[in-house]
């Protein structure tokens, strides 16, 4: 039988020890003295905060820049913009947000740019989980 347990990221060494006691204690509880209990795997993410944002969003760079985007940075810190090359429009380009991880465009623009940007936030998604979400398995035997 194997339990998984998912957490939000702290990102405090204090916040990783709290989980592994707690998986020790579900442990006890779980399998008390008459099985052998053990922790099997724990994936925690050794990343402060900064880091783990820095790799989420080259991940979306790089997947626009796959759909053939270009990126443009404002230096304003909170977000950059993918447009197609020779793109007249501010309405048709598609604005990546660095700290929500997510995209934004107008309501008005054409339906291809909102593909893009539908299918940069698919792709995004599992990869900001990874990054954000810890795993600890458990197993009794």
């Amino acid at each position: 039988m194997v339990l998984e347990l998912k957490a939000h990221v702290q990102g405090t060494k204090q916040w990783h020890s709290m989980v592994v006691i707690a998986a020790k204690h579900l442990l006890s509880k779980w399998g008390g003295a008459k099985h052998q209990s053990y922790i099997h795997g724990i994936k925690l993410i050794s990343m402060n905060k900064k880091e783990i944002r820095n790799a989420i969003n080259k991940a979306a760079y790089e997947f626009a820049e796959s759909l053939g985007y270009d990126m443009s940075d404002d230096n304003d810190g909170s977000s950059v913009t993918f447009k197609k090359p020779g793109c007249k429009r501010a309405d048709d380009t598609i604005e990546w947000h660095r700290s929500y991880h997510e995209t934004c465009v107008v309501n008005w623009t054409n339906d291809e740019i909102k593909a893009d940007a539908d299918a940069i936030d698919a792709y995004m998604k599992p990869i900001i989980e990874h990054y954000t979400t810890p795993i600890i398995i458990v197993e009794n035997n």
